[in-house]
Protein backbone atom coordinates (compact mmCIF):
# COMPACT_ATOMS: atom_id res chain seq x y z
CA UNK A 1 0.00 0.00 0.00
CA UNK A 2 2.87 2.37 0.82
CA UNK A 3 4.40 1.81 -2.64
CA UNK A 4 1.09 1.87 -4.52
CA UNK A 5 -0.01 5.36 -3.37
CA UNK A 6 3.21 7.12 -4.45
CA UNK A 7 3.16 5.19 -7.76
CA UNK A 8 -0.45 6.26 -8.38
CA UNK A 9 0.44 9.86 -7.49
CA UNK A 10 3.48 9.73 -9.81
CA UNK A 11 1.37 8.36 -12.70
CA UNK A 12 -1.39 10.91 -12.04
CA UNK A 13 1.18 13.75 -11.92
CA UNK A 14 2.75 12.61 -15.20
CA UNK A 15 -0.64 12.36 -16.90
CA UNK A 16 -1.54 15.80 -15.56
CA UNK A 17 1.69 17.34 -16.95
CA UNK A 18 1.22 15.70 -20.37
CA UNK A 19 -2.40 16.84 -20.57
CA UNK A 20 -1.48 20.33 -19.33
CA UNK A 21 1.17 20.70 -22.08
CA UNK A 22 -1.29 19.49 -24.73
CA UNK A 23 -3.92 21.93 -23.51
CA UNK A 24 -1.37 24.78 -23.59
CA UNK A 25 -0.35 23.90 -27.18
CA UNK A 26 -4.00 23.65 -28.24
CA UNK A 27 -4.72 26.98 -26.54
CA UNK A 28 -1.76 28.60 -28.37
CA UNK A 29 -2.98 27.26 -31.72
CA UNK A 30 -6.55 28.37 -31.12
CA UNK A 31 -5.44 31.81 -29.91
CA UNK A 32 -3.42 32.32 -33.10
CA UNK A 33 -6.37 31.26 -35.23
CA UNK A 34 -8.75 33.52 -33.32
CA UNK A 35 -6.34 36.45 -33.66
CA UNK A 36 -6.19 35.94 -37.44
CA UNK A 37 -9.97 35.60 -37.58
CA UNK A 38 -10.38 38.74 -35.47
CA UNK A 39 -8.07 40.66 -37.82
CA UNK A 40 -9.99 39.46 -40.87
CA UNK A 41 -13.32 40.42 -39.28
CA UNK A 42 -12.00 43.90 -38.45
CA UNK A 43 -10.93 44.25 -42.08
CA UNK A 44 -14.41 43.29 -43.26
CA UNK A 45 -15.96 45.73 -40.79
CA UNK A 46 -13.70 48.54 -42.06
CA UNK A 47 -14.63 47.68 -45.65
CA UNK A 48 -18.35 47.83 -44.84
CA UNK A 49 -17.94 51.25 -43.19
CA UNK A 50 -16.06 52.51 -46.28
CA UNK A 51 -18.75 51.20 -48.64
CA UNK A 52 -21.54 52.76 -46.55
CA UNK A 53 -19.65 56.09 -46.48
CA UNK A 54 -19.14 55.97 -50.26
CA UNK A 55 -22.83 55.21 -50.88
CA UNK A 56 -24.05 57.91 -48.51
CA UNK A 57 -21.68 60.72 -49.51
CA UNK A 58 -20.87 59.79 -53.12
CA UNK A 59 -23.81 61.81 -54.50
CA UNK A 60 -22.70 64.87 -52.49
CA UNK A 61 -19.20 64.60 -53.94
CA UNK A 62 -20.55 64.16 -57.47
CA UNK A 63 -22.74 67.25 -57.03
CA UNK A 64 -19.58 69.23 -56.20
CA UNK A 65 -17.99 68.01 -59.44
CA UNK A 66 -15.71 65.25 -58.14
CA UNK A 67 -14.86 62.40 -60.49
CA UNK A 68 -14.48 59.15 -58.54
CA UNK A 69 -13.18 60.71 -55.27
CA UNK A 70 -11.73 59.00 -52.22
CA UNK A 71 -14.24 59.64 -49.44
CA UNK A 72 -12.99 59.27 -45.88
CA UNK A 73 -14.40 59.70 -42.38
CA UNK A 74 -11.64 61.55 -40.54
CA UNK A 75 -11.32 62.29 -36.81
CA UNK A 76 -10.81 66.04 -36.40
CA UNK A 77 -7.75 65.88 -34.20
CA UNK A 78 -4.22 67.07 -34.72
CA UNK A 79 -1.86 64.50 -36.20
CA UNK A 80 -4.71 62.49 -37.73
CA UNK A 81 -3.50 61.12 -41.05
CA UNK A 82 -5.50 59.75 -43.97
CA UNK A 83 -4.41 58.55 -47.39
CA UNK A 84 -5.77 58.68 -50.91
CA UNK A 85 -4.41 56.99 -54.01
CA UNK A 86 -5.80 57.36 -57.50
CA UNK A 87 -4.87 57.72 -61.14
CA UNK A 88 -6.15 60.87 -62.85
CA UNK A 89 -5.63 61.33 -66.58
CA UNK A 90 -2.83 58.76 -66.49
CA UNK A 91 -1.05 60.41 -63.52
CA UNK A 92 -0.72 58.35 -60.32
CA UNK A 93 -1.30 60.13 -56.99
CA UNK A 94 -0.39 58.47 -53.68
CA UNK A 95 -0.72 61.09 -50.95
CA UNK A 96 -0.96 61.18 -47.17
CA UNK A 97 -2.81 64.10 -45.57
CA UNK A 98 -2.06 64.93 -41.93
CA UNK A 99 -4.09 67.44 -39.94
CA UNK A 100 -1.65 69.93 -38.44
CA UNK A 101 -4.01 72.49 -36.93
CA UNK A 102 -7.75 73.02 -36.62
CA UNK A 103 -9.24 76.47 -36.27
CA UNK A 104 -12.85 77.62 -36.23
CA UNK A 105 -13.04 78.49 -39.95
CA UNK A 106 -10.19 76.45 -41.47
CA UNK A 107 -7.76 73.61 -40.92
CA UNK A 108 -4.16 73.23 -41.94
CA UNK A 109 -3.14 69.97 -43.57
CA UNK A 110 0.33 68.66 -44.42
CA UNK A 111 0.56 66.68 -47.66
CA UNK A 112 3.27 64.08 -48.25
CA UNK A 113 3.63 61.43 -50.90
CA UNK A 114 4.10 60.94 -54.59
CA UNK A 115 2.56 62.41 -57.74
CA UNK A 116 3.83 60.67 -60.85
CA UNK A 117 7.63 60.90 -60.44
CA UNK A 118 7.52 63.90 -58.09
CA UNK A 119 8.03 63.42 -54.37
CA UNK A 120 6.14 65.76 -52.02
CA UNK A 121 7.33 66.35 -48.49
CA UNK A 122 5.79 68.63 -45.92
CA UNK A 123 3.54 70.59 -48.31
CA UNK A 124 1.17 72.69 -46.17
CA UNK A 125 -2.36 73.50 -47.39
CA UNK A 126 -5.10 75.50 -45.66
CA UNK A 127 -8.61 74.12 -46.15
CA UNK A 128 -11.73 76.20 -45.40
CA UNK A 129 -13.79 74.56 -42.71
CA UNK A 130 -17.05 74.89 -44.63
CA UNK A 131 -19.11 71.97 -45.83
CA UNK A 132 -19.12 71.74 -49.61
CA UNK A 133 -16.28 74.14 -50.38
CA UNK A 134 -13.70 72.83 -52.86
CA UNK A 135 -10.05 73.54 -52.10
CA UNK A 136 -7.48 72.92 -54.85
CA UNK A 137 -4.14 71.57 -53.78
CA UNK A 138 -2.27 73.76 -56.25
CA UNK A 139 1.23 73.16 -54.98
CA UNK A 140 1.06 69.75 -56.68
CA UNK A 141 0.41 71.45 -60.03
CA UNK A 142 2.89 70.86 -62.83
CA UNK A 143 2.56 70.59 -66.61
CA UNK A 144 0.42 67.57 -67.41
CA UNK A 145 -0.56 66.99 -63.77
CA UNK A 146 -4.25 67.52 -63.00
CA UNK A 147 -5.24 69.50 -59.91
CA UNK A 148 -6.40 67.50 -56.90
CA UNK A 149 -9.17 68.97 -54.74
CA UNK A 150 -10.21 68.41 -51.15
CA UNK A 151 -13.64 69.21 -49.71
CA UNK A 152 -15.41 68.63 -46.43
CA UNK A 153 -18.70 66.91 -47.25
CA UNK A 154 -20.13 66.74 -43.73
CA UNK A 155 -19.28 67.35 -40.08
CA UNK A 156 -20.19 64.49 -37.78
CA UNK A 157 -20.55 65.41 -34.09
CA UNK A 158 -18.64 65.44 -31.88
CA UNK A 159 -15.33 65.62 -33.79
CA UNK A 160 -15.33 63.92 -37.19
CA UNK A 161 -15.64 65.08 -40.77
CA UNK A 162 -16.31 63.36 -44.07
CA UNK A 163 -13.78 64.54 -46.67
CA UNK A 164 -13.59 63.94 -50.41
CA UNK A 165 -10.28 64.00 -52.26
CA UNK A 166 -9.83 63.74 -55.99
CA UNK A 167 -10.04 65.44 -59.34
CA UNK A 168 -12.94 67.66 -60.34
CA UNK A 169 -14.77 67.88 -63.65
CA UNK A 170 -13.88 71.44 -64.69
CA UNK A 171 -16.26 71.41 -67.67
CA UNK A 172 -19.25 71.89 -65.35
Amino acid sequence: MTVVVPAILLIAGTIYQVLDRRIDRLDDRLTGQFDRLDGRLRGVETGIVEIRTQLKYGPHATALGFKNPAIKVVPLTQKTAFTASETVSGVFFDLTYTIVQIERDHMTIRVDGRVANMRLDNLVVTVPFKVGELTPIRAVAAPGVPTIYLAILDKIPPNQAVVAIGSVDTSR
